[in-house]
């Protein structure tokens, strides 16, 4: 019964107005909207029917398809409604709990009138969180970064624009699950100097390189050129990101080894030196010196389908050339030849390329090349990249492609299917992972070839669906 009413709360199928406020929610059962008052929804006879006028706007600023679980549990006792004023973000964490956390014994020591400090620190929510706004929590708070040297910091850069405030907590979440607490201070005063500049999809890749960067002994530290550092900006973090990016993906399929066959001979023509390119490291060298893009090649190398050189003369790197199987050409050709900055080279440095390589016997060279991009990575490199996150990171991130892992690292055998997208042709196997909550919070590894769209806009749902659409119109036009 409403207060005041002869009208059963179970028979509201009208829209009414009662009260100072009202919660627009749209049921399951009902198609169409209904209006209707706080006080209502808790029904009448309990302590906190009629809230205080405050306690029922701030109530309204929740998102709404969060609304129904929070107030619900602001009905059950005055001190939990409370909380809609003094700390909403607890009163959301104890509404709509994270993975893993069981909210009844928080929610009871608070109607016991415990400290709610010491609650939020239960619940793993930072003091300085109760200064958020209600409409920032679109979705299940996961961890903050804490500590009084990060409390101090953050509060300066806390969104005072209720639209900002959702995307500026997914950002800090984001970056303190993979990062460190003062990449976290950083994208805050990033999103609130230019919220359109960041791109909260490669967030992923900034965060491992923030967390590398700040740790100098490890492997994957040391394929960054440049490191993090609070003074960037995110456009310039971005790029220092995907240039060590670039360098993870190289070493990871090439690992320490050097090539055996390099298909042709090392030789001297007309001055100019052809020296070829065997390790991942030799490869990065040329790729920083000739300021090219030959670190994306490593697909290629590993699959049997390029061979890189440098050409010098006098010791200077002149050019970079790539020797491989183009189109449907049976023989070795010049796949590619740039100076620096992937400029076209003259015709000398073309015909020393070309005198060179014609005085092999091509026609004895057959290499067996793998389909491009179906060689999994080295599985100790990938290993070694990775080892000083096993408590950073989710174990089936730390996998290498094609492998389940456990807990101790170990293989066991892969799955590869296409059955999750029926329509899809079996042209790129996709990895099926222990946990895809997981894989997808990682990056969305379920590929090797994802790497390179480490927390970027790459889907490979969208992918197939691309596939099909371009069957679907070769076979409508034929």
């Amino acid at each position: 019964m409403i207060a005041g009413s002869s009208t059963p709360l179970s028979i509201l199928t009208l829209p009414i107005t009662v009260g100072r406020a009202a919660v627009y929610w749209r049921s399951r059962n009902i198609a169409k909207m209904q209006t209707i008052p706080i006080c209502a929804f808790m029904g009448v006879g309990h302590a906190s029917t009629w809230l205080d006028s405050r306690i029922e706007k701030q109530l309204l600023r929740f998102p709404g398809r969060h609304r129904i679980a929070v107030l619900p549990l602001a009905q059950r006792d005055a001190r939990l409604a409370d909380l809609a004023l003094s700390f909403p973000a607890l009163l959301f964490a104890l509404a709509v709990p994270r993975h893993g956390f069981e909210p009844d014994m928080v929610i009871k020591q608070v109607q016991a009138g415990a400290s709610i400090k010491n609650m939020g620190r239960l619940t793993g929510l930072p003091w300085w969180s109760r200064r958020l706004r209600p409409e920032a929590f679109q979705d299940k708070l996961e961890r903050l970064p804490d500590g009084e040297p990060v409390a101090r910091q953050i509060v300066n850069h806390l969104p005072r624009s209720t639209k900002l405030a959702p995307k500026w907590l997914a950002a800090v979440s984001s970056i303190t699950k993979w990062g460190t607490p003062d990449a976290a201070i950083w994208i805050a005063r990033e999103m609130l100097r230019s919220s359109k500049a960041v791109n909260v999809k490669r967030l992923h890749l900034i965060s491992l390189y923030a967390w590398y960067s700040g740790r100098p002994d490890t492997l994957g530290a040391s394929l960054i050129r440049n490191c993090w550092r609070p003074s960037m900006s995110f456009a310039t973090a971005l790029r220092h990101a995907g240039d060590w990016l670039e360098s993870l993906a190289l070493y990871a399929q090439l690992g320490d080894q050097a090539i055996d066959d390099v298909w042709l001979s090392r030789a001297s023509v007309d001055g100019f030196e052809f020296v070829p390119l065997c390790t991942a490291d030799e490869i990065r060298a040329e790729a920083l010196a000739m300021q090219n893009c030959v670190r994306t090649l490593g697909d290629g190398i590993s699959c049997n389908c390029y061979r890189l050189w440098s050409v010098r003369c006098g010791g200077t790197r002149v050019a970079t050339l790539s020797v491989g199987y183009r189109y449907c050409d049976p023989l070795l050709q010049i796949a590619e030849l740039k100076g620096p900055k992937n400029q076209n080279v003259n015709r000398d440095v073309w015909w020393s390329a070309c005198r060179w390589l014609h005085s092999h016997s091509l026609a004895e060279i057959m290499p067996f090349a793998a389909r491009y991009g179906s060689v999994p990575p080295n599985r100790k490199a990938w290993i070694a990249l990775w080892r000083l996150l096993a408590g950073h990171a989710p174990y089936s991130f730390l996998a290498a492609p094609g492998t389940f892992v456990t807990r101790d690292m170990g293989p066991v055998t892969p799955i590869h299917c296409n059955a999750k997208y029926p329509g899809c042709p079996p042209r790129r196997k996709m990895v099926l992972w222990p946990d895809e909550q997981q894989t997808h919070i990682a990056g969305g590894f379920e590929s090797w070839r994802s790497i390179k769209e480490f927390g970027s806009t790459y889907s490979h749902k969208r992918a197939c669906c691309h596939r099909r659409s371009n069957t679907v119109r070769r076979q409508s036009n034929s």
